[in-house]
């Protein structure tokens, strides 16, 4: 078949078939034949679509730049826009991976679909464009290093675009007080008395969101197109942060961190928070590098070592590294800590860049790093 009224006709005829041969009874092998068939036949009209109705054409127009040479649509031909994107997504597919799915419906028994192919085409089209990506990181990426400094001075030395993820934890501007927020309701003594690390640098609302404001906008020029944003924040500024970061990238959506354990605060006036706040936002339009559409609930228990007042599960991290990016991608943390997010990279193929202004977290981030992750 060379035109579309032919390709819709045997795609009725052979959906005419596959009702029958489910009502009758016929075995899957025949059903799934008949299946096999008409998504050959779907993967034709995408082709024909591709061809002579090329994406990017102005309404009415089959032409590619725009010239006024047709008044072709989709109305004209009878294809629905969910018809015409199906069709155009299975003929994406290469024929290998075509084979490779009828094959995986045969072995295992599994009925042939339209929904299954056009899931599978997807899939193999993400799987193709993560191949590329994972080869690109061999020329262009940046080798991992953390370095001590501050912020947003270090992200401006970095080369433009070359980071495919900002993942930071920065100072929240709550004025966390060694061990326990500062809250209404707790004595001084008792947080005193439990106060292990200093309070946290820049941790003053003024503070937090001058160097959160710096650093998104020396880190913009450094991100590739479609890069992830991820920001940890708190309930109790997060209005704050998320006007800042708006400013320069794409708010996507608020992750909700539980992490099985919540700290004193308010004892005897208030909930306790089993929660933190984590903002997605991207340079541009962007995916997931995933196998599965990611959720906004994310389950980590909290830390509970003594090395940094903040740190964050390296199995959250690595969560979300995975989602952002693929092998060989650079990551970048410009609040690094004691290098949980860089730990996290390591193990799992990314590339990282890590800056901490306080020299006794870098150090022991240092050895984090030298010791596969471990502390000592």
């Amino acid at each position: 078949a060379d035109d579309i009224n032919t390709l819709k006709e045997f795609t009725d005829k052979l959906e005419a078939l596959r009702i029958l041969a489910k009502q009758s009874k016929e075995s899957l092998e025949t059903q799934n034949r008949i299946a096999e068939y008409r998504l050959k036949v779907e993967r034709k009209k995408g082709a024909w679509l591709d061809e002579n109705m090329p994406r990017g054409a102005l309404p009415g127009s089959n032409n590619k730049n725009g010239v006024r040479t047709s008044r072709l649509t989709l109305e004209n031909i009878g294809v629905t826009r969910n018809e015409s994107s199906r069709a155009r997504k299975l003929a994406t597919m290469s024929d290998q991976a075509f084979e490779q799915f009828l094959e995986y419906c045969r072995e295992g028994d599994h009925e042939i679909t339209l929904k299954g192919a056009a899931s599978a085409a997807f899939r193999s089209q993400r799987r193709e464009e993560q191949d590329q990506r994972i080869e690109a990181t061999r020329i262009v990426e940046a080798d991992s290093d953390f370095i001590l400094g501050e912020s947003a001075e270090e992200i401006s030395k970095l080369e433009d675009e070359s980071v495919s993820c900002y993942l930071i934890d920065p100072p929240y501007g709550i004025e966390w007080a060694g061990g326990r927020w500062s809250a209404e309701g707790v004595p001084s003594k008792f947080v005193k008395d439990m106060k292990y690390h200093d309070d946290i640098k820049n941790d003053d609302l003024e503070g937090a969101l001058r160097v959160l404001d710096e650093s998104l906008a020396a880190v913009y020029p450094k991100l590739k197109e479609g890069s992830h944003v991820y920001v940890f924040t708190a309930w109790q500024t997060y209005s704050h942060f998320e006007a800042i970061i708006k400013k320069y990238f794409d708010m996507k959506n608020l992750l909700v961190w539980v992490k099985e354990s919540h700290g004193v605060g308010d004892c005897f006036g208030n909930y306790g928070n089993q929660h933190e706040l984590i903002i997605f936002a991207s340079k541009g339009k962007t995916t997931w590098c995933s196998e599965k559409r990611p959720v906004n609930v994310l389950y980590a228990p909290k830390i509970t070592s003594r090395l940094h007042p903040t740190e964050k599960p390296v199995s959250l991290l690595k969560e979300l590294i995975t989602i952002a990016t693929v092998e060989g991608e650079t990551v970048l943390d410009s609040f690094a800590g004691v290098a949980s997010t860089l730990v996290a990279s390591k193990e799992i193929g990314r590339r990282y860049i890590g800056v901490e202004l306080l020299e006794e977290y870098w150090e022991k981030g240092q050895r984090r790093l030298e010791n596969n992750g471990e502390t000592e």
